[in-house]
């Protein structure tokens, strides 16, 4: 039984092998002539106005100045929360809260000089 299982399963593999190689034959992928070119494939040109193009650029600046804005004033709030945080510590105790400040500011204001350089 188990050959006859073996032998049906080579004898369905090799039909299906002849079928391919026939598809193939009777189906040839056409060719282009030698020495001519691919055909280019083109899209239709879109239209954009250049006046809504203009007024997008104008409203992205905006925002980007009312976000850099906000980021300013909430790195001037917290310097100034970590300099009453420094005012009140002792000399000879590290506060978490004064270092955990610190590297927020630090965060803030790199963001803010890479928003400037970048213009985003």
């Amino acid at each position: 039984m188990r050959e006859f299982a073996g032998t049906m399963v080579l004898a369905l593999v090799l039909a299906g092998v002849g079928a391919w190689g026939r598809t193939a034959a009777q189906n040839p992928i056409p060719s282009l002539p030698p020495g001519a070119a691919p055909p280019v494939l083109t899209s239709p040109q879109l239209s954009i106005d250049p006046k809504l193009l203009h007024e997008q650029e104008r409203k992205r600046r905006e925002l980007e100045q009312k976000q850099l804005r906000q980021d300013a004033a909430q790195l001037l709030a917290l310097a100034q929360q970590l300099k009453t945080s420094v005012d009140r510590s002792d000399k000879n105790i590290l506060s978490l809260d004064v270092i955990d400040t610190a590297n927020r500011v630090e965060k803030l204001a790199k963001k803010i000089k890479d928003s400037m350089l970048t213009g985003r």
